[in-house]
C-alpha cells in the first residue's frame, strides 16, 4: 500500500512541476492513455493529446501553487490537493482531486474552484 501511495504523491507533485514549467505535453503524458481532464465549466478533454493541446492553449499564463495532496475518503487512489492558481487577470482557489491507476498514472482529474459567487463575479471584469 505504501509503494502505491509513495508513487501516487510522485505522480502529482510532477504534474504540478511540469505544469509550472509549461511543459503541458510533459504534463498529460502523466495521464493514462484515455485520461480525462474534468476543468471547471468545460467538458471533459480525453486523451493525453487532447489534454496537452487544451493545457497549451488555455493555461499558458496560469502557475499552480498547490498544498500537499490527501487521500479522500478510504480510496488511496482518490488524492485531493487544495491550492489556487494565479492568472494575469486573477487569483482564485482550487481544488484538484486526483483519480489515479495501479501504475499511478493519472486516470481522471477534476478542477473545481473554490470562490464565493462574488468573487466569480469579479473574475468577470
Amino acid at each position: 500500500m505504501e509503494d502505491y501511495q509513495t508513487a501516487h504523491l510522485c505522480a502529482i507533485r510532477r504534474y504540478f512541476e511540469t505544469f509550472n514549467l509549461h511543459d503541458f505535453g510533459a504534463a498529460a503524458a502523466l495521464f493514462s492513455v484515455q485520461g480525462e481532464l474534468h476543468p471547471p465549466f468545460e467538458d471533459a478533454i480525453v486523451g493525453r493529446a487532447a489534454i496537452a493541446a487544451y493545457l497549451s492553449q488555455e493555461a499558458s499564463q496560469m502557475k499552480l501553487f498547490p498544498g500537499e495532496p490527501t487521500v479522500d475518503g478510504s480510496d488511496a487512489s482518490r488524492l485531493v490537493v487544495l491550492g489556487h492558481v494565479n492568472a494575469i487577470a486573477f487569483k482564485v482557489g482550487i481544488k484538484w482531486t486526483f483519480l489515479l491507476t495501479k501504475e499511478s498514472e493519472i486516470e481522471s482529474l477534476s478542477i473545481r474552484l473554490r470562490a464565493s459567487m462574488q468573487e466569480l463575479l469579479t473574475l468577470q471584469k
